[in-house]
């Protein structure tokens, strides 16, 4: 996220409305080819298979993890073929989230009250009350979208609203002065 807190700021403040920023680092593990295995922990799940589609739903302090990347939400719903996965096919077609969302990578985490990540177009969107933060460095907007092809985030904000930030020279976790 130090990627997504390096602002264009040109962008920022020109616009008042959309945000861009570099390279994200948030949902890197979840992109294709990724040999680490899916954790999911829940209080509950429920399963239902439609033609072709298998929908698991899980609720309760649901936490997804694959590698360094963690997603909780208070429920998840995960979206894959029916049937067994196919050898060096993906476990899962699209992943939504509900409920005080938060994705943490490493020292970066994002906030927001739902997120969608859909393996086919390989865009992360969390909306509603997003925080993006990265040690003291905090974006706020209504709206994240992250393409994992080119790893550029963009945030934006509804119309008569600003994106918010704060930004402290050398205050990323890791730095010398943290």
């Amino acid at each position: 996220m130090r990627h997504i807190l390096t602002l264009v700021a040109a962008a920022l403040i020109a616009s008042g409305a959309t945000a861009y920023a570099q390279q994200s680092k948030l949902f890197q593990d979840f992109k294709p080819g990724s040999e680490e295995a899916i954790q999911v922990e829940a209080d509950r799940l429920e399963v239902t298979e439609k033609e072709n589609e298998r929908i698991s739903v899980f609720t309760g302090n649901v936490t997804v993890r694959r590698g360094a990347t963690t997603l909780k939400a208070a429920t998840i719903t995960i979206h894959s073929d029916a049937g067994a996965p196919e050898a060096g096919k993906e476990a899962f077609n699209l992943i939504e989230a509900d409920g005080n969302v938060e994705v943490s990578e490493r020292d970066q985490t994002a906030t927001g009250d739902s997120a969608t990540f859909n393996m086919k177009t390989q865009i992360a969107t969390i909306t509603g009350n997003v925080v993006l933060s990265q040690g003291r460095n905090v974006l706020t907007g209504a709206r994240l979208v992250v393409d994992l092809n080119s790893g550029i985030a963009r945030v934006e904000q509804g119309s008569g609203g600003r994106i918010r930030g704060i930004f402290t020279p050398n205050a990323v976790r890791g730095s010398k002065s943290d």
